[in-house]
């Protein structure tokens, strides 16, 4: 059976990785489409995937119609040149799921996204199946799809790289740091079509960055997600701050950091997850977020990012009173690896 996978983020070309290797242990064909946007091509070749990669990321309402089109034009050229696959499994991708649903190629729609309303109404009505945490109610999706085509898991995405992860401080020592000497942060998605905006800089994070440095002696590793965050914070940037120009492996940087603040709330699960205390000042409160509070994770939602600051330097002066060994937590947190696979070869029956 061949399988398409499209990965539009860095959290998408972990699971699509993931799946990837899956997969082919079980016989199967996969094959990864990407974009040349933030981390996504160089995590997915660290990872040891060959994606084929097509396609940017449009600012303007206007570039992020011109950009999906071309995709959607690549993606036509590419399975009538390759033959078309017999499912197709992305996060909400609009242009992957467009062209998929056009080919007749059954679609699996994966999201733990209720707050991309824009999105999921491009593709959710699209999909065959639709499989997202239980912690997220299925009346959550009302908009885009009927609950009855939604499949769900006790437990998050996250956990299906987390959960059984090796890493040592030797790992953290190959980027040039010392395990508890430096924190990691990520900005918000601004240009995300979810993403309040009203504020000018390309990121909030800056007064993050320089009070950091002013206030501890920590390093700040930070991932810019696009190209003017990037260009905004090395104008900032001192001998502490390290901006990674490609992909690296975030599991021992998040797990021997001191804490992880993000704009975002990825980053923050997979810290919370391996036992790092972690804020997220997303505009609002996801059913994620919930869940790991409620599991007792070290995770904090703090929108206010004067307050953020005022939590994250308390953490910071005595970092180990919040970090927890979250071993025996992880058996509790379902992964959806098997239940995808199952969809897949259930799918992928109906065009053999």
């Amino acid at each position: 059976m061949k399988v398409w996978l499209d990965a539009l983020t860095s959290k998408q070309a972990l699971i699509m990785n993931h799946l990837e290797r899956k997969l082919m242990k079980e016989g199967h064909e996969a094959i990864i489409t990407c974009r040349n946007y933030d981390y996504v091509v160089s995590l997915l070749k660290l990872k040891g995937s060959r994606p084929v990669v097509y396609g940017g990321y449009g600012e303007t309402l206007e570039d992020k119609i011109r950009a999906g089109l071309e995709r959607e034009r690549f993606f036509v050229d590419l399975w009538e040149v390759r033959g078309r696959p017999d499912v197709h499994v992305s996060l909400t991708s609009p242009e992957a799921i467009r062209v998929a649903f056009r080919l007749k190629v059954p679609v699996i729609a994966l999201s733990d996204s209720p707050h991309s309303i824009y999105v999921n109404k491009l593709t959710m009505p699209l999909a065959d199946v639709v499989i997202t945490p239980k912690c997220t109610p299925k009346e959550a999706y009302a908009y885009a799809v009927r609950p009855e085509r939604i499949v769900q898991f006790d437990g998050l995405f996250e956990v299906m790289w987390i959960k059984g992860a090796s890493y040592s401080p030797y790992d953290v020592r190959d980027l040039g740091l010392e395990p508890f000497s430096y924190i990691v942060l990520r900005p918000e998605e601004k240009k995300a079509s979810y993403y309040p905006g009203g504020y000018e800089q390309p990121t909030k994070i800056g007064k993050l960055v320089k009070a950091v440095i002013e206030e501890t002696e920590l390093k700040v590793v930070v991932f810019p997600r696009y190209r003017d965050q990037g260009e905004y914070l090395r104008r900032l940037s001192g001998r502490r701050v390290l901006i990674p120009p490609r992909a690296v492996n975030t599991i021992p940087l998040l797990k021997y950091a001191v804490m992880v603040i993000t704009g975002g709330g990825t980053m923050a699960t997979e810290a919370a997850l391996l036992g790092t205390p972690a804020i997220t000042f997303f505009p609002r409160k996801l059913d994620v977020m919930r869940y790991l509070e409620g599991k007792g994770f070290p995770l904090i939602h703090i929108a206010g990012l004067e307050d953020v600051l005022k939590e994250a330097l308390r953490i910071m002066r005595d970092h180990e009173a919040y970090r927890m060994d979250t071993e025996s937590m992880l058996k509790e947190v379902e992964e959806p690896t098997d239940l995808i696979i199952e969809h897949i070869e259930e799918l992928g029956g109906i065009r053999s």
